[in-house]
């Protein structure tokens, strides 16, 4: 039943196994619809006759189990290998548009050996780390498939450490999580409350997030499910993949010093250093202009220099940007501001000293003009958070939350909102260039509590129906398409 499961999955999603293209199947699918119907697919393919008997001893287990390949009735004294399906997924984004998964399968070998005098073989292989869920094992002598077997790689995920003070990171594991539709995304749940989704694209089966200990002390406990119509899925019993595994786990929070989150200015990505260009252009000195610094959070120092030009003129200097609406239908177009005005020395170099402007995230084209001379350089911007206006007061208090640097693509245009690891909402920043403000109320008992905000997919395509759109990406740090982005912790303390 569960490799029927699978097989629909699989047609549903346009993925398909390693199959010869002499095995022969012809089949109307019944695809697994989520709110959209039911759709049928027929695959054909050409007919093949497997040689021999191929079986594997275990099936099942996790990456890294020890797997005996084992055949009978196969060509004598030859060199046969055994080839795992391997799967390598990326995200899909082009010019700031989201357009979902992809994933590209091929087979790797694993063992190689001959056969005996009586066509038979028992070798062994380890499942090797990756994707999880059911990988074809195909039997081959040189490029032609002989036979071929499945093997169910089991998921598997921890947490660490398991108690703490308030505030504790507690570590979130996962291996072996799938590739297909039903198996590519799970949701994280703190005591009953939806904190984000484990995704694992570009890490090839493996997720890794980390979460605050909240709450009163005691014990606490937290839920990975699976997530494949975009919230967790809480019957797995009665799916249409019911072995799709549900984890549980217990964190007892205890008295002591709190691990509160550092500053901001902490949490913000470092800036990055510039590399002097060469300033010697063919048939002579060619106007040029760089800056010490290449990329950093808004009101990053900035000091430009410039050589080449005229003794003596005036250089105007240009910050372009992108201004728009993703949502009035108006879209994104470039504009030009001028920074600042800088006169050139005797010898056709200047040097102007600004900070980095409110903008959105990413790459900004800065241009040197002196009449008919023109040179130009790259700042990007990295997203940056400012101080809580208020981390202290009763509950109802009004605090402010602000961002600087957030982009404009789909997959760094908004971020989301954690409330003591319950998803409240998010916010975005195209409409104010780059400024997300966001103003929140304190709730809860006394004490600590922690604001958390991940970057999220704000909108795109998604084949597979998953829809992860506007929710918090746990696994942002390795795992979010486009952009390299930070997460930021906050801290607010509600007195009594």
């Amino acid at each position: 039943m569960a490799r029927e499961n699978e097989k629909r999955v699989r047609a549903q999603y346009g993925i398909r196994p390693f199959r010869s293209t002499l095995f022969c199947v012809a089949l109307l699918v019944s695809l697994i619809g989520f709110g959209t119907g039911a759709m049928a697919s027929t695959t054909t393919t050409t007919p093949v006759s497997f040689v021999g008997q191929f079986s594997l001893q275990p099936s099942a287990g996790p990456a890294g189990t020890l797997v005996h390949a084992i055949g009978v009735g196969l060509p004598a004294n030859q060199q046969l290998s055994v080839n795992w399906q391997q799967v390598i997924g990326s995200w899909v984004e082009t010019q700031g548009t989201f357009q979902g998964r992809s994933f590209t399968p091929s087979l790797v070998p694993v063992a190689s050996f001959t056969t005996g005098a009586d066509g038979s073989f028992n070798t062994t292989f380890r499942v090797p780390s990756g994707y999880g869920f059911e990988h074809d094992v195909v039997l081959t002598q040189d490029a032609t498939e002989l036979n071929q077997a499945a093997f169910e790689v089991s998921m598997k995920a921890s947490i660490s450490p398991t108690s703490g003070p308030l505030g504790t990171a507690i570590t979130i594991h996962a291996q072996g999580i799938g590739w297909l539709g039903l198996q590519n995304s799970w949701g994280v749940i703190y005591d009953n409350k939806f904190v984000g989704y484990l995704s694992a694209v570009t890490t090839q089966g493996t997720a890794t997030a980390t979460i605050p200990a909240t709450g009163q002390v005691g014990w606490h406990y937290l839920r990975i499910l699976s997530a494949s119509a975009t919230m967790p899925f809480l019957n797995m019993q009665q799916s249409p993949q019911p072995n799709r595994p549900t984890f549980a786990f217990a964190f007892r929070v205890t008295s002591g010093q709190p691990v509160l989150p550092t500053s901001v200015s902490a949490q913000t990505p470092k800036v990055v250093a510039a590399q002097n260009p060469s300033l010697s252009g063919a048939g002579g000195p060619a106007p040029a202009v760089w800056g010490n610094n290449a990329e950093g959070p808004v009101g990053t120092p900035l000091t430009l220099r410039g050589s080449g030009f005229l003794p003596g003129q005036t250089v105007t200097l240009n910050w372009l940007s992108q201004q728009g609406s993703n949502i009035l239908g108006i879209g994104l177009t470039v504009t030009t501001n001028t920074i600042g005005t800088v006169q050139t020395a005797a010898d056709g170099t200047f040097q102007k000293s600004l900070a980095v402007p409110l903008d959105l995230q990413g790459s900004h084209e800065i241009d040197a003009t002196s009449g008919t001379s023109s040179a130009s350089t790259v700042f990007v911007i990295s997203p940056s958070a400012v101080p809580l206006t208020r981390d202290r007061g009763p509950v109802g208090t009004w605090f402010t939350i602000q961002l600087k640097g957030t982009g404009w693509s789909n997959t760094a245009n908004i971020y989301t909102v954690d409330y003591d690891n319950a998803y409240v909402g998010y916010g975005c920043g195209v409409n104010a260039g780059g400024d997300i403000t966001m103003h929140m109320q304190a709730t809860g008992l006394p004490g600590w509590h922690f604001i958390d905000l991940y970057p999220a997919i704000y909108k795109g395509t998604d084949e597979a129906d998953t829809n992860d759109f506007k929710l918090p990406q746990l696994t942002y740090a390795k795992d979010h398409p486009g952009e390299n982005l930070p997460a930021f912790r906050f801290a607010f303390y509600v007195t009594k």
